[in-house]
Protein backbone atom coordinates (compact mmCIF):
# COMPACT_ATOMS: atom_id res chain seq x y z
CA UNK A 1 0.00 0.00 0.00
CA UNK A 2 1.48 3.40 -0.92
CA UNK A 3 2.24 5.81 1.89
CA UNK A 4 0.01 8.80 2.37
CA UNK A 5 1.71 12.13 1.65
CA UNK A 6 3.01 13.76 4.81
CA UNK A 7 4.08 17.17 3.53
CA UNK A 8 0.85 18.87 4.66
CA UNK A 9 1.14 17.40 8.15
CA UNK A 10 4.81 18.31 8.48
CA UNK A 11 4.07 21.85 7.33
CA UNK A 12 1.37 22.22 9.98
CA UNK A 13 3.70 20.80 12.61
CA UNK A 14 6.42 23.25 11.56
CA UNK A 15 4.00 26.14 12.03
CA UNK A 16 2.26 25.05 15.23
CA UNK A 17 4.91 23.16 17.19
CA UNK A 18 7.07 25.64 19.12
CA UNK A 19 10.77 25.56 18.38
CA UNK A 20 13.70 27.65 19.49
CA UNK A 21 13.28 31.40 19.88
CA UNK A 22 15.00 33.25 17.03
CA UNK A 23 14.42 36.71 18.59
CA UNK A 24 14.06 38.09 15.05
CA UNK A 25 10.63 39.69 14.88
CA UNK A 26 8.22 40.98 12.31
CA UNK A 27 8.03 44.62 13.50
CA UNK A 28 4.32 45.04 12.71
CA UNK A 29 3.30 41.82 14.46
CA UNK A 30 5.49 42.52 17.46
CA UNK A 31 4.26 46.11 17.67
CA UNK A 32 0.63 45.00 17.71
CA UNK A 33 1.30 42.40 20.42
CA UNK A 34 3.09 45.05 22.50
CA UNK A 35 0.03 47.29 22.09
CA UNK A 36 -2.23 44.45 23.26
CA UNK A 37 0.07 43.76 26.21
CA UNK A 38 0.00 47.44 27.14
CA UNK A 39 -3.79 47.42 26.96
CA UNK A 40 -3.95 44.42 29.27
CA UNK A 41 -1.48 45.90 31.74
CA UNK A 42 -2.97 49.39 31.93
CA UNK A 43 -6.65 48.74 31.24
CA UNK A 44 -7.41 45.41 32.95
CA UNK A 45 -7.58 47.11 36.40
CA UNK A 46 -10.44 49.29 35.07
CA UNK A 47 -12.67 46.26 34.56
CA UNK A 48 -14.62 46.87 37.76
CA UNK A 49 -18.16 48.00 38.48
CA UNK A 50 -16.98 51.46 39.49
CA UNK A 51 -14.61 51.65 36.51
CA UNK A 52 -17.47 50.84 34.16
CA UNK A 53 -19.90 53.31 35.77
CA UNK A 54 -17.32 56.10 35.66
CA UNK A 55 -16.60 55.29 32.00
CA UNK A 56 -13.28 57.13 32.03
CA UNK A 57 -11.48 54.45 30.02
CA UNK A 58 -12.86 55.24 26.59
CA UNK A 59 -11.09 52.38 24.85
CA UNK A 60 -12.54 49.87 27.31
CA UNK A 61 -16.01 51.34 26.80
CA UNK A 62 -15.61 51.14 23.01
CA UNK A 63 -14.61 47.47 23.15
CA UNK A 64 -17.50 46.82 25.52
CA UNK A 65 -19.83 48.27 22.89
CA UNK A 66 -18.50 45.76 20.36
CA UNK A 67 -18.87 42.92 22.87
CA UNK A 68 -22.42 44.07 23.64
CA UNK A 69 -23.48 43.31 20.06
CA UNK A 70 -22.61 39.65 20.52
CA UNK A 71 -24.03 39.66 24.06
CA UNK A 72 -27.45 40.77 22.86
CA UNK A 73 -27.29 38.37 19.91
CA UNK A 74 -26.62 35.56 22.38
CA UNK A 75 -29.92 36.20 24.16
CA UNK A 76 -31.75 35.81 20.88
CA UNK A 77 -29.76 32.79 19.74
CA UNK A 78 -30.22 30.84 22.99
CA UNK A 79 -33.87 31.79 23.43
CA UNK A 80 -35.06 28.42 22.15
CA UNK A 81 -33.15 26.53 24.88
CA UNK A 82 -35.25 27.69 27.81
CA UNK A 83 -35.27 30.74 30.07
CA UNK A 84 -32.04 29.99 31.96
CA UNK A 85 -29.92 29.52 28.81
CA UNK A 86 -31.71 32.44 27.20
CA UNK A 87 -30.37 34.68 30.00
CA UNK A 88 -26.94 32.98 30.16
CA UNK A 89 -26.62 33.07 26.36
CA UNK A 90 -25.61 36.73 26.29
CA UNK A 91 -22.45 36.30 28.34
CA UNK A 92 -21.84 32.89 26.81
CA UNK A 93 -21.89 34.06 23.19
CA UNK A 94 -19.67 37.09 23.78
CA UNK A 95 -16.99 34.69 25.05
CA UNK A 96 -17.66 31.99 22.46
CA UNK A 97 -17.37 34.26 19.41
CA UNK A 98 -13.70 35.25 19.92
CA UNK A 99 -12.88 31.76 21.23
CA UNK A 100 -14.27 30.13 18.08
CA UNK A 101 -12.44 32.66 15.88
CA UNK A 102 -9.22 31.85 17.74
CA UNK A 103 -9.84 28.14 17.29
CA UNK A 104 -10.49 28.60 13.58
CA UNK A 105 -7.20 30.46 13.09
CA UNK A 106 -5.34 27.79 15.04
CA UNK A 107 -6.87 24.96 13.01
CA UNK A 108 -5.97 26.74 9.77
CA UNK A 109 -2.33 27.14 10.85
CA UNK A 110 -2.54 30.87 11.58
CA UNK A 111 -1.22 30.88 15.16
CA UNK A 112 -0.43 34.58 15.36
CA UNK A 113 -4.00 35.51 14.41
CA UNK A 114 -5.23 32.85 16.85
CA UNK A 115 -3.25 34.52 19.64
CA UNK A 116 -4.73 37.93 18.84
CA UNK A 117 -8.26 36.51 18.92
CA UNK A 118 -7.39 34.77 22.19
CA UNK A 119 -6.58 38.18 23.68
CA UNK A 120 -10.11 39.23 22.78
CA UNK A 121 -11.41 36.08 24.47
CA UNK A 122 -9.58 36.93 27.69
CA UNK A 123 -10.87 40.51 27.52
CA UNK A 124 -14.43 39.20 27.29
CA UNK A 125 -13.90 37.26 30.51
CA UNK A 126 -12.99 40.57 32.15
CA UNK A 127 -16.08 42.19 30.66
CA UNK A 128 -18.38 39.45 31.94
CA UNK A 129 -16.74 39.54 35.38
CA UNK A 130 -18.00 43.12 35.86
CA UNK A 131 -21.57 41.96 35.28
CA UNK A 132 -21.17 39.05 37.70
CA UNK A 133 -19.72 41.24 40.46
CA UNK A 134 -22.67 43.60 40.06
CA UNK A 135 -25.23 40.83 40.60
CA UNK A 136 -26.07 41.73 44.20
CA UNK A 137 -26.16 45.53 44.14
CA UNK A 138 -27.23 45.94 40.48
CA UNK A 139 -25.62 49.34 40.03
CA UNK A 140 -24.70 49.03 36.35
CA UNK A 141 -26.78 50.92 33.79
CA UNK A 142 -28.44 48.28 31.63
CA UNK A 143 -29.54 48.43 28.02
CA UNK A 144 -33.25 49.20 28.13
CA UNK A 145 -33.19 51.30 31.29
CA UNK A 146 -34.62 50.62 34.74
CA UNK A 147 -36.68 47.50 35.29
CA UNK A 148 -34.65 45.42 32.82
CA UNK A 149 -33.68 41.96 34.06
CA UNK A 150 -30.11 41.81 35.37
CA UNK A 151 -28.70 38.62 33.80
CA UNK A 152 -26.36 37.61 36.57
CA UNK A 153 -28.68 38.57 39.41
CA UNK A 154 -31.20 36.17 37.93
CA UNK A 155 -28.65 33.44 37.18
CA UNK A 156 -26.93 33.46 40.56
CA UNK A 157 -30.24 33.77 42.39
CA UNK A 158 -31.54 30.76 40.49
CA UNK A 159 -28.35 28.83 41.35
CA UNK A 160 -28.48 30.05 44.97
CA UNK A 161 -25.04 31.58 44.53
CA UNK A 162 -25.93 35.26 44.78
CA UNK A 163 -23.85 35.85 47.96
CA UNK A 164 -20.80 34.46 46.09
CA UNK A 165 -21.15 36.93 43.21
CA UNK A 166 -17.97 38.83 44.05
CA UNK A 167 -15.97 35.63 44.38
CA UNK A 168 -17.30 34.17 41.13
CA UNK A 169 -16.65 37.44 39.33
CA UNK A 170 -13.08 37.47 40.61
CA UNK A 171 -12.57 33.89 39.41
CA UNK A 172 -13.88 34.76 35.93
CA UNK A 173 -11.61 37.83 35.89
CA UNK A 174 -8.59 35.68 36.88
CA UNK A 175 -9.38 33.19 34.10
CA UNK A 176 -9.35 36.13 31.70
CA UNK A 177 -5.95 37.26 32.99
CA UNK A 178 -4.50 33.77 32.46
CA UNK A 179 -5.96 33.51 28.95
CA UNK A 180 -4.71 36.98 28.05
CA UNK A 181 -1.20 36.27 29.36
CA UNK A 182 -1.02 33.01 27.39
CA UNK A 183 -2.21 34.85 24.28
CA UNK A 184 0.44 37.57 24.65
CA UNK A 185 3.20 35.00 25.10
CA UNK A 186 1.94 32.95 22.15
CA UNK A 187 1.57 36.03 19.98
CA UNK A 188 5.08 37.18 20.83
CA UNK A 189 6.50 33.78 19.87
CA UNK A 190 4.67 33.68 16.54
CA UNK A 191 5.60 37.29 15.79
CA UNK A 192 9.09 35.98 15.17
CA UNK A 193 10.44 35.67 11.65
CA UNK A 194 11.10 31.98 11.05
CA UNK A 195 14.15 30.62 9.31
CA UNK A 196 12.34 29.93 6.04
CA UNK A 197 11.15 33.55 6.03
CA UNK A 198 14.73 34.70 6.67
CA UNK A 199 15.92 32.74 3.64
CA UNK A 200 13.22 34.28 1.44
CA UNK A 201 14.19 37.77 2.63
CA UNK A 202 17.88 37.14 1.91
CA UNK A 203 17.06 35.78 -1.55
Amino acid sequence: MPKRPTHHRSRAQAILVPGAWTCKFDPLKLGFIIALAAYGYFCAPHYTVSGFINGTNLLMMFIHGVNLIFHEAGHTLFMIFGHFLHILGGSLLQILVPAVISGYFFCTQQPYAAAVALCWTGENFWDVSIYIKDAQLRLLPLLGGEGVLHDWHFLLLDLRLLPQGQLLGSIVYAIGVIIYAIAILTGTYYAQIKENQNRKLRN
